[in-house]
């Protein structure tokens, strides 16, 4: 709440064109009076406010210049998210008014506790970090009136861990992790801690193994699967690029020394690749990586291994990377990608480097 009568009964006794001695008169106070009310030295009673509204010809609260402030959920977080864009410490005051109004509101609530880690970690302060912890404690309590798809109980655990690792708390954080490990999301964030901050390399090991291969085969599915889509566009030098780069990677991984999982991924690059040689006017080349596919589509087909081997280091043959490409075999997946590409001329290329 804002005040500002002492301007206000300057403005409007200008704005009426008279002096202070003049208002005074009318009012039937002293000119020290009035002085002294412009000056903000004192305050008129409530019965002269009411006698100068109604002299001015305006409402009470435009002459002691009342304004009530927005409290509506979205103007508060408008507020506080200017503050805490600078780093300002009245941040924290704003959410708290906040949670008072909006203690029930998950999208609030977890707001905060995101904001309240950002300045515990800045500033290293404990009491702010212990906050945030309270905080995404109740929103996992709200968490069913969440309805952003990238917000889950498993995320927000994982930013409490977050919190504690901040805080020096790395045992507290892996508990929270390892219990909270879908699909091995945190597996690198749980190897790193574990390597890093408690020397626990044995035991590092296996998350960190975990995470190198997911993120490995994430990446050369996004390189595929971007390559496809700047063929599409006909910029197929780009596409080539980004192939032969996931080639390489494949290669340093496999190392040629197994027919895997990874060899099938190869012979699946190498049909795209083929495609951007064909319209870079290199149709030799294009078929004769149409034909290396298909050689390796039946050696892969013959005998399929799903496992990962000689992936940096050796890996135990219970590592299996599961195939999400296309088809269950390898000529099912080459069809599969010769049939998305849509492509004439390299399906006639296709058909006769299989037949």
């Amino acid at each position: 709440m804002e005040l500002s009568l002492s301007e206000n009964i300057k403005k409007f006794r200008k704005q009426n064109h008279l002096t202070q001695e003049q208002l005074a008169e009318v009012m039937g106070v002293s000119t020290g009076a009035v002085h002294k009310w412009e000056a903000a030295m004192s305050v008129p009673e409530l019965d002269m406010i009411l006698k100068l509204a109604d002299f001015f010809e305006i409402s009470v609260d435009v002459l002691v210049g009342y304004k009530v402030k927005d409290n509506t959920l979205n103007s508060m977080v408008d507020r506080i998210a200017a503050l805490a864009k600078v780093k300002d410490p009245e941040a924290l005051t704003e959410m708290e008014k906040a949670l008072k109004k909006y203690p029930n509101s998950f999208w609030l609530v977890h707001y905060c506790a995101s904001l309240y880690s950002f300045f515990g970690v800045g500033n290293r302060n404990t009491a702010v970090s212990q906050r945030a912890l309270e905080l995404y404690g109740q929103a996992l309590m709200l968490i069913k009136q969440n309805d952003d798809p990238g917000i889950s109980e498993d995320t927000v655990r994982s930013e409490m861990a977050n919190v504690y690792y901040t805080m020096g708390e790395y045992e507290k954080a892996l508990d929270i992790l390892k219990n909270n490990n879908p699909g091995g999301a945190y597996s690198d964030f749980i190897g790193t801690v574990m390597a890093m901050e408690l020397n626990k390399t044995k035991e590092a090991e296996p998350y960190l193994l975990q995470s190198l291969i997911n993120s490995a085969a994430k990446l050369l599915t996004s390189l595929m699967s971007y390559a496809f889509i700047l063929s599409k566009r006909k910029e197929y030098k780009k596409a080539a690029e980004l192939l032969e780069t996931g080639l390489d990677m494949i290669r340093s991984f496999h190392m040629g020394k197994e027919i895997d999982i990874a060899y099938k991924l190869s012979a699946v690059y190498y049909v795209l690749l083929a495609y951007t040689r064909l319209h870079t006017g290199k149709k030799e080349e294009a078929g004769a990586l149409l034909k290396k596919a298909a050689a390796m589509s039946v050696r892969f087909d013959e005998s399929p291994d799903y496992g990962i081997r000689d992936f940096i280091v050796d890996l135990s043959d219970k590592v299996i990377v599961y195939d999400l490409l296309l088809g269950s075999t390898a000529r099912e997946s080459i069809d599969a990608m010769v049939k998305r590409i849509g492509d004439r001329e390299l399906n006639r290329l296709w058909k006769q480097a299989v037949s």
